[in-house]
């Protein structure tokens, strides 16, 4: 017989009780007879030394005392070896208590792993802390606030083109309405209007089997608007028709189940929302994959993970990002690289490290026939045929956001050393 979420909590909790009886058991024992007696023997032991000491001054004690002492010290050392053992049994006791919480129950999260970021400590950081708030608002059509933020910070480089329509769009898409997609698919005719036209009436389709009979007439009358989007998709098309005459039971259907994917509306919204803003908002990013992995950071609290082992080039934890990485790994010495290794642009695009390009180098000889100035290390790409000197690489450092000094095109410094020239490349979070 299976048993219910209830019923093995319901398990637990009467084996805990069980556990905390039986302390409290082993606790009412210790204070009924244990201490009981040690009061006992202690007012006996000042009734003898009054007896024995208190009356007269002399040192010498009877035979009959010496007997006394002598038995109540054994008493003593008994009572003693007692009192231990009971110390050790509710020891045991508290820590079954404690072994049975913990294998059975859940820890309240509590994790140590705080970060304060001040946003208003300096202007740069107030910038892209707002930017990043800005472009998130924005993609999710919250325009209004959007504005607000662009007035309170006074800074009007914030701009998303089109606003209005992008929140109509947003909106439209959150309630299964695609009119306003398809307008905009008519009026701009983007690369992509043949893709998204047929992900958007599919996701209409979809939409109407889902709602039933109420969005029927909806859904016809956009179908009817619009040109039709199936006439290179015939298989595509036919599959629609069939599940829209089956109804809400072609969920469940193995012919017309990969028609409902649950991720198409996400897509075709970030899709939509990509011609006005041209990038995904990082913050959402942030966001989805930080409440992701904050079990993974709970638990590393729980070991006893101390902040001293965290980096700032990697992360404490494992975690999946489609298009990003924290930080770069050299394909020919298969470890990451750090600030003294940083990874190295070459002249042909490939990026290896500053060690992979000393090892590619240290093999070559420098031709001595050539004059002073012409004495340069030449190598061989290792991931193409081209050859190139040590002076064309071009180190690529990455700066935490928190950190970051914002430098224009005009004004980007180039370093220029006796091996090297290094760029900064730098990554913006928000449009200008």
């Amino acid at each position: 017989m299976r048993v219910t979420p209830s019923g093995r909590t319901k398990t637990k909790l009467n084996t805990l009780r069980t556990a905390a009886l039986n302390l409290e058991n082993t606790a009412l024992k210790i204070s009924a007879t244990c201490i009981k007696n040690l009061d006992i023997h202690l007012n006996s032991l000042i009734t003898m030394r009054d007896e024995l000491f208190g009356v007269t001054e002399t040192n010498d004690v009877s035979v009959t005392g010496q007997i006394l002492i002598e038995g109540a010290v054994e008493k003593a050392a008994k009572l003693s070896k007692d009192t231990s053992e009971y110390h050790k049994e509710i020891h045991t006791s508290l820590s079954k208590v404690g072994k049975h919480i913990d294998r059975h129950f859940e820890l309240s999260p509590a994790p140590q792993f705080k970060v304060y970021c001040d946003l208003t400590s300096s202007p740069r950081r107030k910038e892209v802390g707002c930017g990043l708030i800005y472009d998130y608002v924005m993609c999710n059509g919250m325009n209004s606030v959007g504005e607000l933020i662009k007035e309170e910070m006074d800074y009007y480089d914030f701009d998303v083109q089109e606003p209005h329509i992008l929140q109509k769009i947003v909106i439209d898409l959150r309630v299964g309405d695609i009119a306003s997609s398809l307008e905009y698919l008519e009026r701009e005719r983007p690369p992509e209007e043949k893709e998204l036209r047929r992900s958007l009436q599919t996701q209409m389709i979809t939409d109407c089997i889902e709602d039933g009979l109420e969005s029927y007439d909806r859904t016809v009358k956009q179908l009817r608007k619009f040109k039709y989007p199936f006439v290179d998709d015939k298989e595509r098309a036919a599959l629609l028709v069939g599940a829209l005459l089956i109804g809400k039971a072609a969920k469940e259907d193995a012919r017309y189940k990969n028609l409902f994917d649950s991720t198409n509306r996400e897509f075709i919204s970030q899709k939509m929302t990509s011609f006005f803003v041209p990038y995904e908002a990082p913050l959402k990013n942030l966001m989805k994959y930080g409440l992701r992995n904050v079990d993974k950071v709970t638990e590393l609290c729980f070991l006893g993970y101390i902040g001293t082992y965290i980096y700032g080039t990697e992360l404490p934890i494992g975690t999946f990002l489609n298009i990003c990485h924290s930080a770069f790994a050299c394909p020919i010495l298969k470890e990451q690289c750090t600030e003294t290794n940083p990874p190295m642009r070459l002249v042909c695009g490939h990026v290896v490290s500053r060690d992979a390009i000393a090892r590619l180098t240290s093999s070559h000889r420098i031709n001595r026939s050539a004059s002073r100035n012409q004495r340069h290390h030449r190598f061989k790409c290792p991931y193409c045929p081209r050859e190139q000197y040590i002076e064309g690489a071009r180190a690529v450092k990455f700066k935490k956001w928190d950190e970051y000094e914002y430098i224009s095109d005009e004004e980007e410094e180039i370093e220029v050393g006796e091996e090297e020239v290094e760029d900064t490349y730098q990554f913006q979070y928000f449009s200008n």
